[in-house]
């Protein structure tokens, strides 16, 4: 739907709901989650192309909710270092936009990833932050 809807010959004739683009640039954030979690090859990409989803729709929160995904999947990978990058950037990210309501879901799961890497005071700084 989504490659007719943007083709020049049938685009014009189909209508498009704001929400159906929405809905997919959040599913496709959800499923690099999944593949990151599951250590599949085709994360990277996935992740990627959520990300290109959410800015073509510019949803500015979007970005900080792709990475915080991201990062909670890593965690759940018990990769809690490479978790704590990814949820850095999603708070700055979130920061950037203002994004407020994600700040201390994020901050949160940052101190999620501190416990995981066993560095238990830094985790209690960030889930006070948060």
């Amino acid at each position: 739907m989504h490659y007719v809807a943007q083709h020049p010959l049938y685009g014009p004739h189909l209508p498009t709901y704001y929400d159906s683009f929405y809905g997919r640039a959040l599913n496709l954030g959800v499923l690099a989650a999944a593949e990151t979690q599951l250590g599949n090859a085709e994360a990277l990409s996935r992740h990627a192309a959520a990300l290109r989803a959410v800015g073509s729709i510019g949803w500015g929160c979007g970005v900080p909710f792709v990475l915080a995904l991201q990062a909670q999947a890593l965690l759940g990978a018990e990769r809690p270092e490479a978790a704590l990058t990814a949820a850095d950037t999603a708070t700055r990210a979130a920061t950037n936009r203002n994004c407020t309501d994600f700040i201390w879901r994020v901050e949160a799961l940052r101190g999620e990833a501190l416990l995981a890497a066993e560095r238990e005071d830094e985790a209690m700084e960030a889930f006070i932050r948060a």
